[in-house]
């Protein structure tokens, strides 16, 4: 008889996928009641009725109303063609936004293509009155959010097996999504589902972004839910199948916890933490936290997305050796406390920091200097302008100003020695000097002397003109 090999029988019985379905009716579906029976049971006196609850509508007879978000709403109906209940999901009648209309268009394609146990199956798709419509697989039980509310309450957590178990589930259904070349982008306890058996179904593809396809939301956009948020996926980048595995640690964390690994009054305070925070480890909140577990939670919680699982495969390879009773493989290895790098994401930021201070000074000395050079080249026009009103008079027949000499040398040193009135006024001053200097002759003279009296009067002629 061959050997057990316990590593194998987790990794078939996490991994295999069901045989490929009809696409209106999953093989595994219970036998359908009578119609009039099934169409009674999805509308009941107590239940929530919401605006197309008791009405047949788009083929299904629409019963209560199980919940709205901001998308749409989910009913409770009956579809008669094949004779199933169904989750009816309907977008708003008041939403005419294209791109909620493309992503709620994209969201049907994505979650028919994935074919896992561990993913809510969408069974058919549509358009009615100008609503667009989803018909889900019913998944009869509540929430993992809820569950973990009443756990809260009543005082006990999850214990290690039952947190194993559940996310070996998760990772098996995140991996066939990841498999489709699609991320989640919003995996939280509210969009996983519990059935009666005990059973995790990966639900709501509504922020799903194809990865073959052009992303419905801009880089830069925030989308998600902040307490299970990626860090990156909390800066605005599109994020990747990577940050679905942030999330599930998160989701994954609580469980062990019964808290998420960050809380804030705000989601600027929440994004803060997830990138620049060490989580406080699991073990230290769950003293009887496994510390192969604690180990793949804090691998899936590294700030750097390249220190995390590569997708829900490597995940679910991981989770299914500590099934097994294996030591994972792929978590970070660490001596002590496993950190999840928030040291070194701080100092990233500074660098990034230092490298925008640096930046912003060189930015700031450079209008400086501007600044500076046009004050200079402002106030250079003004003393120009003042020197050439006070050298005016050298260009008329007037005296010369007392300052002139001084006013040409500032003059040439800030407008060139090719400026017209430096050379004019230079002209001007070497003339007056000329006609001094021949003046002066004279007076010293006892008497007259016709030649230099006639030198005189033309030096004086050429100085104020003819």
């Amino acid at each position: 008889m061959a050997a057990r090999d316990p590593l194998a029988e987790a990794m078939a019985l996490m991994s295999a996928e069901p045989a490929p379905a009809p696409a209106l009716a999953p093989a595994a579906d219970p036998p359908a009641p009578p119609p009039a029976a099934g169409a009674a049971a999805v509308l009941t006196p107590d239940g929530v009725h919401g605006e197309l609850s008791g009405r047949s509508w788009a083929g299904f007879a629409v019963g209560d109303l199980l919940g709205s978000g901001g998308m749409g709403e989910v009913y409770r109906a009956w579809q008669g063609s094949v004779g199933r209940a169904v989750a009816l999901k309907v977008l708003h009648a008041r939403s005419h936004d294209p791109v909620q209309r493309q992503r709620f268009i994209a969201e049907a394609r994505a979650a028919g293509r994935v074919r896992s146990p561990q993913v809510v199956a969408v069974y058919d798709s549509g358009e009615q009155d100008g609503r667009l419509w989803l018909a889900l697989e019913v998944v009869d039980g509540p929430t993992l959010a809820e569950e973990l509310g009443r756990r809260r309450t009543a005082g006990g957590g999850f214990t290690p097996a039952e947190t194993l178990r559940l996310m070996l589930q998760a990772a098996s259904g995140l991996a066939a999504v990841h498999r489709a070349r699609m991320v989640h982008r919003d995996l939280k306890p509210g969009n996983l589902l519990l059935d009666r058996d005990g059973g995790l179904h990966l639900g709501d593809f509504g922020l799903v972004r194809l990865l073959d396809e052009r992303s419905l939301t801009l880089t830069g956009t925030v989308v998600g839910t902040p307490q299970y948020m990626a860090p990156e996926q909390g800066r605005g980048h599109a994020p990747s199948a990577r940050a679905d595995i942030y999330s599930l640690g998160a989701v994954m964390y609580e469980l062990l916890t019964l808290r998420p690994p960050f809380s804030g009054t705000s989601a600027d305070q929440l994004i803060s933490q997830h990138n620049f925070t060490e989580p406080e480890p699991p073990g230290a909140l769950a003293p009887g936290t496994p510390p192969e577990l604690e180990a793949v939670c804090l691998t899936c919680l590294q700030k750097d997305p390249a220190r995390r699982f590569a997708d829900g495969t490597s995940l679910a390879d991981d989770l299914a050796r500590i099934h097994a009773g294996i030591a994972p493989v792929s978590t970070v290895r660490a001596h002590g406390r496993i950190l999840t790098g928030a040291d070194e994401a701080v100092r990233r930021l500074a660098g990034r920091r230092r490298q925008y201070l640096l930046a912003s000074a060189l930015l700031a000395l450079l209008g400086l200097g501007l600044a500076g050079g046009w004050w200079w080249w402002d106030q250079r026009k003004v003393a120009v302008a003042t020197l050439r009103d006070r050298l005016a008079p050298l260009l008329q027949p007037a005296a010369a100003p007392p300052t002139a000499g001084d006013d040409l040398d500032r003059l040439q040193t800030l407008a060139g020695p090719g400026d017209p009135l430096v050379a004019s006024g230079r002209a001007k001053l070497a003339a007056v000097e000329a006609a001094a200097a021949r003046l002066t002759a004279l007076e010293g003279r006892p008497e007259p002397d016709p030649a230099a009296a006639g030198a005189a009067l033309a030096a004086l002629e050429a100085l104020v003109g003819p």
